[in-house]
């Protein structure tokens, strides 16, 4: 967890620049081949697909970013062993050899949804949880442009943040993404922000009461590059 959940798709990026008030890179906005199912309105994020994201190093842009991060010490024949890293406990963020590089230079990113996927083992069923309001909204994230030393080859890796959970994400799982909304984000993405107060500010999960749980009627597809769950 959190390793699938939903995004507008980039065919409504017109929706998306009004909603989040940031413009696409132009090179992702035309790309064809990701964000795309069956309804060619929303995408599900696996490990290994790209998503949209907003980087404290290019604020005013949403750019494609790979599920998955990739610290900038793994070597090219070692890349497959962390295509699963698609989550980043806020409590050893510091510590870990796999995030604390990224966290110490500040490479923080929003990462743009709408809700996430659950599975309630208790009545065998797949739940999706979003904010009440507004629809959009953001994960907090940590990013990595991994660099190929071999062939200068650039891969835009990221991970979704998480923390302990609120009571309604506790009743079907023991963790959830942090969950920053719009109009809350500036401190996140300030790169003077003192990390030790961040850590302390976005430990504790938003509230349930700004939250809905919802059976999904159709489930999340896998992917070739991830699980589901």
């Amino acid at each position: 967890m959190c390793s699938s959940y939903t995004s507008k798709s980039k065919t409504k990026k017109e929706e998306y620049q009004q909603s989040y008030g940031v413009a696409w890179e132009p090179a992702d906005a035309s790309n064809p081949d990701t964000y795309v199912d069956e309804s060619g309105e929303n995408s599900v994020g696996f490990p290994g697909n790209k998503m949209p994201v907003i980087t404290i190093e290019k604020p005013t842009l949403i750019q494609d970013y790979e599920f998955g991060f990739i610290p900038h010490w793994v070597k090219s024949d070692g890349i497959d062993g962390y295509r699963g890293n698609h989550n980043a406990k806020i409590e050893t963020i510091t510590e870990l050899p796999t995030w604390r590089d990224a966290w110490k230079a500040k490479q923080r990113c929003l990462v743009c949804t709408n809700g996430f996927f659950e599975h309630d083992k208790k009545r065998k069923q797949k739940v999706f949880i979003r904010l009440k309001d507004p629809e959009n909204f953001y994960f907090a994230g940590l990013y990595n442009n991994w660099v190929n030393k071999g062939t200068g080859e650039v891969r835009r890796t990221m991970a979704i943040i998480t923390t302990v959970p609120n009571e309604l994400v506790a009743t079907v799982h023991n963790r959830m993404p942090i969950i920053i909304r719009p109009g809350d984000h500036d401190a996140w993405m300030d790169i003077s922000a003192d990390l030790n107060h961040l850590l302390m500010q976005y430990s504790q999960p938003i509230s349930a009461a700004f939250m809905i749980m919802e059976d999904s009627i159709s489930k999340p597809k896998k992917s070739s590059q991830g699980e589901l769950f």
